[in-house]
């Protein structure tokens, strides 16, 4: 379990004796900054140090690897793969700075929080040999499934190992019955077609309807 903030202000991050690190604690503040923090070092004279939010791409492998992206505030988290998951990470941070994420959950999360809140790391596995695409998809769909990512309370996972979730399916049915030459359907006033829909709706909903 993270520790939380308040926890951590009351210990060093870390202590440094002659066979290394002893002692460390990781954290990543929800609201900004950390406080400062003192280390203690081998000669035990106290130093100062500030830890600052990041948003975590610069320490990601240019290696194939599924991905996690977390928004620090709501929780809700994004699962993809890449052959080069740096590289593809680095566009998904350019996508969100400059306000158009291809994914539509995430964009409008962007809108309520701005950039600050998103975080990028990668779930403790390798992805197989990426000349295995179906292993892959199978390691994307099972973080997918783990960290609640297709779940729109949750996640903002509307594909997983190139699966539609029931959410996306959701979405098509309704952009299909409300195109322009049909004129039978519109959203109800103070609805976004990108707010979460819970699932106890979409158990509801019968395909094809």
């Amino acid at each position: 379990m993270i520790p939380s903030v308040e926890a951590a202000a009351d210990r060093p991050v870390g202590c440094v004796a002659k066979g290394g690190c002893i002692d460390a604690v990781s954290v990543i503040g929800l609201t900004g900054e950390l406080p400062m923090r003192k280390v203690c070092m081998q000669n035990h004279q106290h130093r100062f140090f500030r830890l600052n939010m990041a948003d975590g791409v610069e320490q990601l492998p240019r290696s194939s690897a599924v991905y996690c992206i977390l928004n620090r505030i709501t929780g809700r988290r994004y699962v993809g793969q890449a052959r080069n998951v740096h590289r593809r990470c680095v566009i998904h941070r350019s996508e969100l700075r400059e306000g158009r994420p291809a994914n539509m959950l995430m964009r409008r999360d962007l809108v309520l929080h701005g950039f600050d809140p998103f975080f990028f790391a990668l779930p403790p596995v390798r992805l197989p040999d990426p000349g295995i695409p179906v292993a892959a998809n199978l390691v994307e769909l099972w973080w997918t499934i783990q960290l609640q990512a297709h779940d729109e309370r949750f996640g903002y996972n509307l594909e997983a190992g190139h699966f539609r979730t029931g959410g996306a399916q959701f979405r098509d049915r309704e952009r299909k019955l409300m195109r322009p030459n049909s004129r039978k359907y519109e959203l109800l006033e103070g609805v976004d077609m990108y707010d979460p829909i819970h699932p106890a709706l979409l158990g509801t909903w019968v395909r094809g309807s």
